[in-house]
């Protein structure tokens, strides 16, 4: 059994300074803390099984784009403003998984719920068939995620019984997909409760061949390889 935690305390200042040839930008700078921590425990209940749970706590700062921007889109001519009130973004996080390790073989699963709170985003202003005026704000609704994630990893040499010796070659893969995604200060207007810029689900799969441990560092080497599939994202356009 092992226990794992931590807590850390965080200070910043986010500065905009003057910017040649961008004269709408608003110079300010804005201070901004958090609080955040980390707690999980791991039971190996069998040699080849072991069941895991967790919590944490995140945090993103308003950028300095977000605090002071006045910019128009190029092609659009659409405005959007900063807002040097934001606060920061604030996750929670809680998991459960267990993993599978036998041979050349290991297995991950975890389900998992992310809340986010205060996500920083834009609402619309004014719109109109020339050009949309939109604000950067703090969502006022937290967003919910909850979800699946695996992992898999193969040693493929020792998996066909191939011998090695400072050869290794590895095949692995992660996918994830939220069966539960809600942002509960999403707009009646925008026809969904969708949350925006949030992958439905994803997935990698990758293969790593190379030399180490030759007692020459300049031969240690490898060649990787990985191929991505994104799901749907939803986007308030």
């Amino acid at each position: 059994l092992t226990l794992r935690g931590g807590v850390r305390k965080t200070y910043g200042k986010t500065t905009l300074d003057p910017t040649p040839n961008a004269p709408t930008l608003i110079p300010g700078s804005k201070q901004y803390k958090a609080t955040t921590y980390a707690a999980g425990a791991s039971y190996q209940a069998l040699d080849w099984l072991t069941f895991r749970a967790g919590a944490s706590s995140g945090f993103r700062a308003p950028t300095a784009t977000e605090l002071g921007a006045s910019f128009t889109t190029a092609f659009t001519g659409n405005v959007t403003f900063g807002n040097p009130a934001l606060s920061p973004e604030t996750s929670k996080q809680i998991e459960a998984g267990a993993t599978v390790a036998w041979s050349a073989m290991q297995l991950d699963a975890v389900v998992f719920q992310n809340r986010i709170i205060d996500r920083i985003t834009t609402a619309v202003r004014r719109s109109s068939s020339a050009v949309t005026i939109s604000d950067t704000i703090n969502n006022p609704g937290e967003i919910m995620l909850q979800g699946i994630e695996l992992q898999a990893q193969l040693d493929m040499l020792k998996a066909f019984a191939i011998p090695g010796g400072n050869w290794r070659w590895t095949t692995f893969s992660n996918a994830y997909y939220h069966f539960n995604m809600v942002d509960r200060g999403a707009p009646p207007a925008a026809g969904t409760t969708k949350p925006t810029r949030v992958y439905e689900y994803e997935g990698m799969i990758g293969t790593r061949f190379g030399e180490y441990g030759t007692g020459m560092p300049w031969r240690d080497w490898n060649l990787e390889v990985r191929g991505l599939l994104r799901g749907p994202m939803f986007y308030d356009t």
